[in-house]
């Protein structure tokens, strides 16, 4: 009895162990991806390559891939990957009644319909086919208690993003319906970064609204954060043993130019979120992993890709496909965009 009983004992302080260094000692559970087996993504397909345009971001729908722009006269083209072939651009960029000056996907909602949001016009659209040709469609403007806003995602009844109007939100939850927007707190805790701390903190955000869960994504660190709808912070992830960047003792501030690792983007679906860590200012070649998780923060599976994924990405679930937007440089350094595919099987 008493060996039991000893055992009992021990076998309680390990568990209350592990969970103190889970949560209270490091406000996050760490997810050690070199442990699990990863599978190296190699290109299916270049569809398309861009030099005169910057592709940012990248929607799929009916056997068409939207691809957002910048530093083009329109806003968006539709590529058909049944005909491997642009067939429209659309969404005018200007100063004009019927004009856009800065439109970006939303995050994708898990119905799989393409979203864009312009802060400058205050406008949340979608994507329309009407008489052989794509239009972008004004589906509401911003709620004022929300306005200006940034990262935006949608689901029914509910829009997250980033407050550009308060320095101490990480970003916020907007109930439609009720016209309430809870502002979520900086996390994790950082004493050391006293500066700009809204940019440094800087989140993606996506909606499930039938699961009650929103998830946070920070560009700056490599953590993921989980709430619900009501604001109610559920668990943090981190993907390497040091997920917070150096901060400058003088500065206060994220040191930028040392190296640090951040989720570049996200992608929700009804049961899986993918997203794209990536490592800044290594002096060593660094790959981009893309892990899959679902909405409880469950480790599903994980990719390895050695090309340099700028921008947003989207997922064909029927199919298994990654469509990614990769960059190079040519003979003369010139950047050239390419919109590639990679199976995810």
């Amino acid at each position: 009895m008493t060996s039991l009983r000893t055992l009992a004992l021990i076998f309680s302080i390990l568990l209350t162990i592990t969970l103190v260094s889970c949560t209270s000692d490091k406000q996050w559970i760490f997810i050690n991806l070199e442990e699990e087996e990863s599978n190296t993504l190699e290109i299916k397909e270049k569809i398309l390559s861009l030099n005169d345009v910057l592709p940012i971001g990248l929607e799929y729908q009916d056997s068409v891939l939207f691809i957002n722009l910048a530093r083009s006269p329109q806003a968006l083209m539709a590529l058909s990957l049944e005909k491997k072939m642009l067939i429209d651009s659309f969404g005018n960029i200007g100063q004009g009644p019927e004009e856009l000056l800065n439109p970006e996907f939303t995050t994708r909602t898990i119905d799989g319909y393409p979203a864009l949001y312009d802060i400058h016009t205050k406008k949340m659209m979608n994507i329309l086919y009407q008489g052989n040709n794509y239009l972008l469609n004004n589906i509401s403007n911003f709620p004022a208690e929300i306005f200006p806003a940034s990262d935006i995602a949608l689901s029914p009844d509910y829009i997250t993003g980033r407050d550009l109007q308060s320095p101490d939100s990480m970003f916020f939850i907007y109930n439609k319906k009720d016209k309430e927007k809870i502002s979520i707190p900086f996390y994790p805790t950082l004493k050391n970064l006293k500066s700009r701390k809204d940019y440094f903190f800087a989140v993606r955000t996506a909606i499930n609204q039938n699961k009650n869960k929103v998830i946070a994504v920070n560009y700056f660190m490599n953590l993921i954060h989980l709430y619900n709808l009501k604001g109610e912070h559920l668990r943090s992830l981190a993907f390497s043993k040091t997920p917070i960047p150096n901060i400058n003792s003088k500065t206060k501030e994220i040191n930028l130019e040392a190296e640090y690792t951040g989720i570049q983007a996200l992608f929700p679906l009804k049961d899986y979120i993918y997203i794209l860590i990536k490592t800044k200012n290594s002096p060593t070649k660094q790959n981009a992993i893309l892990a899959k998780l679902d909405w409880q923060g469950t480790l599903i599976k994980s990719f390895i890709i050695h090309q340099n994924i700028i921008g947003g990405f989207c997922i064909n679930e029927n199919t298994s496909t990654l469509y990614a937007i990769t960059q190079e440089l040519d003979q003369d350094f010139l950047e050239i965009h390419n919109i590639v595919s990679y199976k995810i099987d």
